[in-house]
């Protein structure tokens, strides 16, 4: 397995067997991706419309592994309007 890093908008975070979480992350390069994510310091990156730098660990699979996150912006204008999303 490869570490990969990616810039990415968070588009979704699905509880998934108590504290782990599948987040689905909008990126430039590699389009929608999923990485399962088992505790975030950072609870600002499991809220939807952040962008952030990703970290992950590649894996056979369409899942992936996250390793590390920092936020890059909050895109809180975004979360003031639905016209704003259009």
């Amino acid at each position: 397995m490869t570490e990969e890093k990616t810039a990415g908008i968070l588009l979704q975070a699905i509880p998934y067997l108590g504290q782990k979480k599948i987040l689905k992350i909008f990126t430039p390069g590699l389009g929608l991706i999923s990485v399962m994510s088992n505790r975030m310091k950072n609870s600002a990156l499991l809220s939807p419309f952040c962008l952030a730098e990703w970290v992950y660990k590649k894996g056979k699979q369409d899942l992936h592994t996250l390793i590390d996150g920092s936020l890059s912006d909050g895109l809180l204008e975004l979360r003031k309007s639905y016209s704003l999303l259009q």
